[in-house]
């Protein structure tokens, strides 16, 4: 029995979890299995969602028993989430860093490059003598 009102309770249950686990996973496949069975036996099918919150409770306190349940799982698992999201952060972080660090020292070498080949000598007038000779002997 696959009733649409079924499956929005379940999506609800599925909202509520702050987790979403193997643990959580089995829970809902027996929640599911459960909710079908009993209607199943009852041989009716539920006329809305509110029909199934009343048989079996809000998402809410369901998630709330299930939580209750596996508290030191949850606990766990959430903490390994922050340390993963705290790496990853960090890991952005220095990235963005070095390359930060990268191109600013491509700007400097390249604008360095650049003055030194746009520089001219000075010129002094010893030298423009000397140099005009040359050229009015070719």
């Amino acid at each position: 029995m696959n009733n649409a009102y079924i499956s929005e309770y379940l999506q609800l249950i599925k909202a509520q979890l702050p987790i979403y686990g193997k643990a959580e996973q089995a829970f809902i496949m027996q929640l599911t299995d459960t909710i079908e069975l009993y209607f199943a036996d009852a041989q009716t099918a539920p006329e809305s969602v509110s029909d199934v919150i009343h048989i079996f409770g809000s998402p809410q306190h369901v998630v709330n028993e299930h939580l209750s349940e596996h508290v030191q799982d949850v606990a766990r698992h959430m903490r390994a989430r922050r340390y993963v999201r705290t790496c990853l952060v960090a890991a952005i972080v220095a990235l963005v860093l070095v390359l930060a660090t990268f191109i600013v020292s491509q700007i400097y070498w390249n604008s360095a490059t650049q003055i030194v080949n746009d520089y001219e000598a000075p010129v002094y007038s010893d030298e423009v003598s000397a140099e005009s000779e040359l050229e009015s002997e070719f």
